[in-house]
């Protein structure tokens, strides 16, 4: 399936380098106070070309640190807005702007974020965000990546900044009275080293820290949701014991963004309608077979429908599904006649002219005979049970 989106939009932003620009902010703070540990080292054993090397080090970790940590914050808030032309290839990879190309293998989520909106993470720290311009053409992008609820499952995370803040000031000013204090009232041979570090550890383990805190996550398959938050342990809700929509999103955290929210309720919805839609198909099922009931209670529940209801169980009874029962090839032999009783029951006319073509387009001699005779109203526990016993190679 091809898309073409001529006029579609997106935006660019480079998360995950901003991530790592991060790391190696932290990382560069650590390098600094080793680098100035060592120094003490070379300053005790006099070593001239140790000492010009470190401080060069230290010197050089100090002034990367600051740089990184611009970059990231850059990283974070930089956006690209571009008007582009977005379509999927034949092998389902999406093509946009000056021929760059997403891969189906570096997409880490794909999901229907806005009204008309498009939501794409890549491995890569790619996101992308298409306008499609309404939800049924968001769905049809979706379907064409092969991203949609019925083919994978949908992953949706964020992260709260205040938390990451909360986590950071209190570990870093921690951290920094701890060492302070140990300079001011430790041993003095530990003194150089503790006013050393008081300028780099506390920050560098605060923010590798706050790096990992505040991040949320849902995923939503087909069968149950998840939601991880860290520092927590995850929780998930199988769709098969809800009661209600309301239960599912009652574990969605209530500090998700608005977008994202709208994207997880319409992952719900999609996944609650998939269930629904299977809960009915067994439904149908279970009212066409004749199951562990007499013949007399199976004849008289199938030909009593009126109205595309059901007697006895919840299903969506209507002639145009009875007829593709009773004309599938696949259909066990009980559902094939059931379908016919029922189908007889809410349109004769349609009845007459669906079943006469199942049983003379079957190869089955005791099926026919079961078609026909529901036909003439002459079907009995005798002719259904030789339609059941029947092989397809007798």
């Amino acid at each position: 399936m091809r898309f073409e989106e001529p006029h579609a939009w997106f935006e660019h932003r480079r998360t995950r380098h901003g991530e790592w620009a991060l790391r190696a902010a932290c990382v560069a703070l650590l390098v600094a106070w080793v680098a100035g540990c060592v120094r003490g080292l070379a300053i005790t054993l006099e070593s001239d070309a140790l000492l010009e090397t470190v401080e060069s080090v230290e010197v050089g970790a100090f002034l990367l640190a600051p740089v990184l940590a611009l970059s990231s914050w850059i990283s974070f808030v930089a956006l690209q807005h571009r008007d582009v032309a977005v379509r999927v290839l034949s092998h389902r990879a999406l093509e946009y702007g000056a021929s760059r190309v997403i891969e189906p293998a570096s997409i880490v989520s794909a999901v229907h974020e806005q009204d008309g909106v498009v939501a794409i993470d890549t491995r890569e720290g790619v996101a992308l965000r298409i306008g499609v311009g309404s939800v049924e053409r968001a769905d049809a992008l979706l379907d064409a990546l092969d991203q949609g609820p019925a083919s994978r499952r949908a992953r949706l995370a964020w992260t709260i900044a205040s938390e990451r803040w909360e986590v950071f000031w209190p570990t870093s000013m921690m951290l920094a009275t701890v060492l302070a204090l140990g300079a001011l009232y430790g041993p003095p041979v530990f003194e150089p080293l503790f006013w050393r570090s008081l300028f780099s550890v506390p920050w560098a383990l605060g923010g590798w820290r706050a790096l990992h805190a505040g991040r949320r996550a849902v995923e939503i398959g087909a069968d149950a949701i998840v939601v991880r938050a860290s520092g927590a342990p995850d929780r998930t809700l199988r769709f098969g014991d809800l009661e209600s929509r309301a239960d599912a999103l009652a574990l969605v955290p209530s500090d998700v963004p608005g977008d994202v929210r709208r994207a997880i309720e319409r992952r719900i919805d999609a996944a609650l309608a998939m269930l629904a839609a299977r809960h009915d198909e067994a439904a149908f099922s279970a009212l066409l077979a004749l199951g562990g009931r007499s013949f007399d209670a199976w004849h008289a529940s199938l030909a009593s429908i009126r109205d595309g209801r059901a007697t006895l169980r919840a299903a969506t009874i209507t002639p145009a599904r009875l007829a593709t029962r009773l004309g599938d090839p696949a259909a066990p032999p009980d559902q094939r006649v059931g379908a016919a009783l029922a189908l007889l029951a809410l349109d004769r006319d349609e009845a007459l002219r669906r079943v006469r073509t199942a049983a003379e387009t079957t190869a089955a001699p005791a099926l026919r005979v079961a078609l026909e005779a529901v036909l003439d109203g002459t079907l009995d526990a005798a002719i259904l049970d030789a339609a059941l016993r029947e092989r397809p190679n007798s």
